[in-house]
């Protein structure tokens, strides 16, 4: 396991050829069963599948967090038979939600559902798929670690992008019956129409290394996340995600991209604003203002936060800044907010790229904010 400034990237074990060689070596004493109490009800456990698997599962994912003392402890509790024992003492640390276990189709992740329950989610061993393991937090000198894992290089710049999942029929201006799934893919759409001509300004006019630009999304399959990705697989752009567990859920079983789980929603804000040198607000309500883009509103020099209000600019369609006092749309807040919404300089620094015709595509002060930072961070 790498271990880096608190970042872990877990290698995968195969669990099952463990238990095998486990099951199969004749040392072991025999593995006895007592009575496994459930709940007010007592059951003679004959064999205790049921509670032995479930001790098992909780066993293997300790393991996978380095609890192997514990683990050890627990399994000779079972191997005396003392299986009731065995479970109270693992179940002192075992999260009922959050885990992370290989399995043989590929990453189970153990979410959280709206009503505290554990929901499963599969991420399965498909070309491209990487488990990168749980990331709590990611600083300065681990992110080369990080990129490396994901996929063998750093790359000199990184384009985040925050918004909506969805968009609302009630909250639009314009669009008018247009269902939800009409105007969210309308937003997807815009979002392209925005970030398109940027990328082909440094790939097919200034011809910058592919692997020089890497795209971040979280994995949800739906609105900003969604554009990302399609355009990610489409262009043939390294792009990594990254989740909390609860947003696992969201995820396509077939998710294609490298992937760092965190604990929690704050950590992959961080994680994510920390990765993304660059990062655009598309739209979104209160989470994309105040967290997603929050740091770098606060603090640019950890990298720049770029507003457009895509769905405004490319369809003519307009959710206003807030409804009922609530953050509806993100980007148009930040330039009712903001005195300077684009970072200072960036447009003004726009005119010294290299002048190729695909320059001229790019005619939105955002689209040339977009392209003056990444041209810094590319060297240009």
């Amino acid at each position: 396991m790498l271990s880096v400034s608190g970042v872990n990237f877990s290698n995968r074990t195969n669990y099952q050829k463990t238990t095998n060689r486990v099951s199969n070596n004749p040392k072991l004493p025999q593995l006895k069963c007592d009575t496994v109490s459930f709940g007010n009800a007592h059951k003679a456990a004959v064999v205790g599948t049921d509670a032995i698997l479930d001790l098992m599962r909780n066993c293997i994912t300790l393991m996978a967090q380095g609890e192997k003392t514990l683990v050890h402890d627990a399994i000779s509790l079972m191997q005396a038979g003392k299986i009731n024992e065995a479970i109270k003492e693992i179940g002192k640390v075992a999260p009922p939600n959050g885990a992370i276990i290989e399995v043989a189709e590929g990453t189970k992740i153990l979410a959280k559902n709206w009503d505290g329950s554990a929901v499963e989610h599969i991420f399965k061993n498909i070309p491209g798929f990487k488990n990168l393991g749980l990331t709590k937090s990611v600083d300065d000198s681990s992110i080369p670690a990080v990129f490396k894992a994901a996929f063998g290089y750093e790359p000199k710049t990184t384009i985040g992008m925050v918004g909506w999942s969805n968009v609302k029929p009630e909250n639009v201006k314009g669009g008018a019956g247009l269902t939800k799934a009409e105007l969210t893919k309308a937003y997807e759409e815009a979002i392209e129409e925005f970030f398109a001509p940027v990328d082909e300004y440094f790939v097919k006019g200034l011809g910058i290394n592919p692997k020089d630009r890497v795209l971040l999304s979280s994995v949800s399959y739906s609105g900003v996340d969604k554009a990302i990705m399609d355009y990610g697989e489409k262009k043939g752009i390294n792009t990594l995600t990254v989740t909390p567990f609860d947003y696992s859920i969201y995820g396509r079983s077939e998710h294609p991209f490298p992937t760092i789980i965190t604990d929690t929603i704050p950590q992959y804000v961080d994680v994510y604003s920390t990765l993304s040198k660059n990062i655009v607000v598309t739209g979104g309500r209160d989470h994309a203002y105040k967290f997603d883009a929050g740091t770098k509103w606060v603090n640019p020099y950890k990298g720049l936060a770029i507003p457009i209000d895509v769905l405004k600019v490319y369809k003519g369609i307009e959710v206003p800044a807030t409804i009922n006092g609530k953050i509806e749309n993100a980007a148009a807040l930040a330039y009712s907010t903001f005195s300077d919404p684009i970072p200072a300089g960036l447009i003004a620094k726009f005119s010294e790229l290299p002048d190729v015709p695909e320059k001229r595509l790019l005619m939105h002060p955002a689209q040339k904010a977009l392209a003056s930072a990444m041209a810094r961070d590319l060297g240009i």
